[in-house]
């Protein structure tokens, strides 16, 4: 893993996380804020299964559509308990983030700031 330096260094998934970072600084993050990033996620999640558990109770595989019921409910559940994690030590994270550094690694890279000359 390499040292980030500048903007350049992120990876898009770093990019994001630290958005997010510096988004929970200006508003503190609640659980609706949290699930209404993952809402996507969730959507793809629950109308999949749903067709899935909708096709085991059509064919009268009872069994399968209580299991993958129950996998999703613990796949909600792990979740839930997951975010009220993060909320809960949220405060502790706030503080010892460089707001400064924070706000110069979300910044888009300009030209010249990426290693190469335009």
């Amino acid at each position: 893993m390499n040292r980030v330096e500048v903007t350049a260094d992120l990876t898009p998934p770093q990019r994001k996380y630290l958005r997010n970072v510096a988004e929970y600084c200006r508003t503190s993050p609640t659980l609706l804020i949290v699930y209404r990033k993952m809402m996507p996620f969730y959507l793809f999640l629950l109308s999949f299964s749903g067709l899935i558990v909708y096709v085991c109770l059509a064919n009268e595989a009872y069994t399968k559509a209580w299991a993958l019921g129950g996998f999703i409910a613990g796949v909600l559940l792990r979740d839930f308990a997951n975010i009220y994690q993060r909320l809960l030590l949220w405060p502790a994270i706030e503080a010892i983030v460089d707001r400064e550094r924070l706000a110069e690694l979300t910044h888009e890279p300009t030209a010249g700031q990426n290693g190469f000359n335009s």
